[in-house]
């Protein structure tokens, strides 16, 4: 039997990144570690409590973030957050007894839309209002990206996106395109 060999790379290996046209650019934006949150019933300021002892904050509302000195926290969904950059082993132990804990890391990976163009960008992707009076920077939601499902954050000048692992060549073709588009009919327009 041959002798099968597997090699580790890097999830954006040979996707041409970064990559700019027009008044956007893309670039990979992976956190470190991306770990689900689910507190038990009634636990909610008890986790709150936890994460912001471990250099969190408190949990946010809906559709909102919020960043700590160790980690970030991004609302997920209904009863779910996600911490992102937060040490995984002391977090598991700080909300041991108070929510369910699962690292997401290896499922999903992000990239960084960026620039004056990002909200156009996200506008031809994502079916959300894209305005910032409807998104603002600290914004988080959970949609349609190009017909996958992502998460979107709102950063000072674009959006992280996260999908999943197995999404991520499509979503970056997607993308790449629909910068080129938006750089090539900027530049008919004169």
């Amino acid at each position: 039997m041959d002798k099968i060999t597997l090699i580790a790379r890097d999830a954006f290996t040979g996707l041409g990144l970064p990559h700019a046209a027009g008044h956007a650019s893309l670039r990979a934006d992976t956190p470190a570690s991306l770990l689900a949150i689910a507190p038990f019933a009634g636990q909610g300021a008890a986790v709150s409590d936890a994460l912001k002892k471990l250099g969190g904050a408190a949990l946010p509302g809906a559709g909102q973030s919020a960043k700590g000195k160790a980690m970030a926290l991004w609302w997920g969904g209904h009863g779910q957050w996600l911490a992102l950059g937060a040490d995984i082993g002391a977090l598991h132990a700080a909300l041991a007894g108070k929510a369910a804990v699962v690292d997401q890391s290896d499922g999903w990976v992000g990239f960084a839309i960026s620039g004056s163009a990002a909200r156009d960008v996200l506008g031809r992707l994502c079916p959300l209002d894209t305005h910032a009076s409807a998104m603002p920077p600290g914004h988080v939601a959970r949609s349609q990206y190009a017909h996958m499902m992502a998460i979107i954050h709102v950063l000072e000048n674009g959006f992280q996106v996260l999908v999943m692992r197995s999404f991520l060549k499509t979503a970056i073709e997607e993308t790449k395109a629909t910068l080129d588009r938006l750089a090539a009919e900027a530049a008919l327009r004169g």
